[in-house]
């Protein structure tokens, strides 16, 4: 989800002049606590989403209705409602001729989800771009209206189609707490699924400064979305944060839950961390069609040329700490251009070298010399050497050939060869031992 927010096209008439009606009860109907001064009555009716009955969704729901003519402050008089929970029939009673615009007030509750009926077309998303952020809706539950055109005699409105909603909740876990300021939330935007690629809804979530993981909710209006997540903290008058966190999609039920998780990744290094090996490291959370770049690091400093999304161990690695540093775009629409993110570490082990079992050549008599073949190791392997008489190191007997002296008459000769080579385990090998030193 990238690009400008276009304002929704959908026809909605600004609110700001709505008129409260006060109800109360009276024969089981809702009536207001005055009388009407005009006869002329609107009826219509609510009409409730399947699933739900009147009474259940009508529960604590009024109405409130306006005249495109009225002046703030004016002496009128605003009519009389009453509304029959049982079935959704409603009349308005003693208005003017003119046209009207009729909306649910108060709050709805079905299995435990509270919308409050307040006018506006769900949470606003405050300052970014205006009250919704940059021209897009809040993403919540919209408050439904109908309209109707009263000329002299009693008119029966359009019906008033109630909507059908749910909740979305979820955890939030982060790779970084945000830190403390005016606000900290969760941003999230909205493309319902078969809508209008253009309609883009918004609401945020309130996060906890210096957490890493918590829970959030939002009523809003059933259906399927893509929903885009970005983790944001204003502090000091700006925007210290602003990162992409995750994008999912969601089926929320009509008056059901639908669970959301949203979970921020670290780049992850993938591989067999030793010398020779190939490395490939995963770029993380990241917002769909960006381009990041990778820098990969050894101790923590930067790997001269190992900037690509895979790296080959070599052998100035062994034993160090490699990890990788992932850059790029925070969020396709966010003030905040560019983050960075960096791996764990992974701890190259050395290789093995390749060896073979030495073997000794010559004759086991005293004066006589006698050799070592030490057969195929890893190319670039240092070789060193160390003779045993009965398996006790030899004193200065450290060459690849050794002259037996009179001490050692009598007993058995044995070899050891030692090769090291840097990026690789030092690695000993022993022959086989001859047999008995001869005069």
């Amino acid at each position: 989800m990238s690009g400008s927010i276009a304002v929704r096209s959908r026809a909605r008439l600004a609110l700001a002049l709505l008129v409260s009606v006060v109800l109360v009860m009276a024969g089981g109907a809702l009536v207001p606590a005055y009388a009407a001064a005009t006869t002329l009555t609107i009826r219509g009716s609510i009409v409730v989403p399947k699933g739900v009955s009147p009474a259940d969704y009508l529960d604590g729901v009024s109405l409130e209705w306006r005249n495109a003519a009225w002046k703030v402050g004016a002496d009128n008089a605003y009519g009389r409602a009453t509304l029959d929970e049982r079935t959704g029939a409603f009349s308005i009673t003693g208005v003017d001729a003119g046209s009207y615009t009729i909306r649910l007030a108060g709050s709805t509750t079905v299995k435990g989800i509270t919308v409050d009926w307040d006018g506006t077309p769900g949470p606003v998303e405050p300052r970014s771009g205006g009250a919704t952020g940059g021209g897009g809706y809040g993403w919540g539950v919209d408050t439904p209206n109908t309209w109707v055109t009263v000329s002299g005699a009693d008119a029966t409105a359009e019906p008033l189609i109630a909507p059908a909603f749910g909740a979305v909740t979820g955890k939030l876990i982060l790779t970084d707490a945000l830190p403390r300021g005016e606000e900290t939330v969760l941003f999230l935007e909205a493309t319902e699924i078969g809508g209008m690629p253009w309609d883009i809804w918004r609401t945020t979530a309130p996060v906890r400064p210096g957490v890493l993981s918590q829970t959030w909710r939002r009523a809003v209006d059933a259906g399927t979305f893509d929903v885009d997540a970005v983790a944001r903290a204003y502090v000091d008058g700006t925007y210290k944060v602003w990162r992409y966190v995750g994008s999912k999609r969601v089926t929320v039920p009509a008056f059901g839950t639908a669970t959301m998780d949203v979970v921020e990744q670290r780049p992850k290094i993938t591989g067999t961390a030793k010398v020779g090996q190939r490395l490939r490291a995963s770029t993380g959370t990241w917002p769909a069609g960006s381009k990041p770049t990778f820098q990969w690091l050894r101790g923590g400093k930067a790997i001269a040329g190992a900037k690509g999304s895979t790296y080959t161990i070599t052998a100035a690695d062994a034993g160090a700490k490699l990890s990788v540093r992932v850059s790029g775009p925070s969020s396709a629409w966010g003030p905040v251009p560019t983050i960075r993110r960096t791996s764990a570490t992974v701890t190259v082990a050395k290789a093995t070298l390749a060896a073979s079992t030495p073997r000794i050549t010559g004759t086991a008599k005293v004066g006589r010399t006698v050799k070592v073949v030490a057969g195929k190791w890893t190319s670039g392997t240092k070789l060193t050497y160390q003779w045993r008489a009965n398996g006790v190191a030899l004193k200065g007997a450290t060459k690849s050939s050794y002259k037996l002296p009179a001490s050692v008459r009598g007993k058995r000769i044995t070899v050891t060869v030692t090769g090291t080579k840097s990026g690789y385990v030092t690695k000993k090998m022993t022959s086989r031992s001859t047999s008995k030193v001869a005069r």
